[in-house]
């Protein structure tokens, strides 16, 4: 009892890893122009099981953060409530390895194209436990957001991360923490002066720039290089007013 005590008043050891990225699901409804999935030649779709899943858990208490998403879509996974109430060691299966004593829980979330994403699936996650959820723009717009990330449509995203944000306001609570990701690309440049105003407006405060360098965007037969742009994040988006362009500097690689 006294031991356990003292474990509590010490300094805990810091964690040995960052983050670690787990893809559950390689499936996705999505044909996104720049995706590794249409270059790849015999793509197998497939989900990991919750059984395998677990068996990785007692090793994230060395972890800060575990995100649960790669190539596919997480929200297509069918027993994602389930893999993030064990990852943060809230759900454990019968016959799942015991966590260690002490166990420290990562922070857990992924990035969805918010496709078919319903209240029902919201609250679960809420209740599962999530801490932070992004939501993939290409575009402000539908017209651009559309014409990159095929198979979206924009308007059922915007309805999905609103959904989101009522409901955690109507629950007062302040995780799963929201925010955009927009990935620039050569074709949708033009549209990030206006993101802040768009994430204002869906009750988002968190913008992540990013970029896929080395890739490609096939328009046709003819292949436009990506352009190539430090990531970026802007925490507050009350402070970027819709029309600036410091975010809009060019680096060459």
């Amino acid at each position: 009892m006294l031991s356990e005590h003292l474990k509590r008043l010490l300094p805990r050891r810091p964690k040995r890893f960052l983050a670690w990225q787990i893809d559950i699901t390689t499936r996705c409804r999505l044909a996104c122009r720049m995706c590794i999935r249409r270059g790849l030649p015999g793509w197998t779709e497939a989900d990991m099981g919750l059984a395998d899943f677990v068996r990785l858990v007692p090793y994230f208490d060395d972890v800060e953060t575990v995100i649960l998403q790669g190539w596919g879509e997480p929200l297509l996974h069918g027993e994602l409530m389930s893999i993030v109430g064990a990852a943060k060691g809230t759900y454990l299966p019968v016959g799942a390895p015991p966590l260690p004593s002490g166990f420290r829980p990562p922070a857990v979330g992924f990035v969805t194209s918010g496709k078919g994403l319903d209240k029902q699936t919201c609250a679960g996650l809420l209740d599962a436990g999530l801490d932070f959820i992004g939501f993939s723009f290409a575009g402000s717009r539908s017209a651009t957001h559309e014409a990159i990330r095929v198979n979206s449509d924009f308007q059922e995203l915007v309805g999905a991360v609103r959904s989101f944000a009522e409901l955690k306001k109507v629950r007062g609570v302040e995780r799963p923490r929201i925010h955009v990701v927009f990935l620039m690309v050569k074709d949708n440049l033009q549209d990030l002066p206006s993101l802040p105003r768009l994430a204002r407006d869906l009750g988002v405060g968190e913008i992540v720039l990013t970029n896929v360098p080395g890739s490609v965007i096939e328009v046709g037969k003819k292949e436009l290089p990506l352009v190539l742009i430090g990531m970026s994040f802007l925490r507050n988006v009350d402070m970027l007013r819709s029309g600036d362009t410091m975010l809009l500097q060019r680096r060459d690689f």
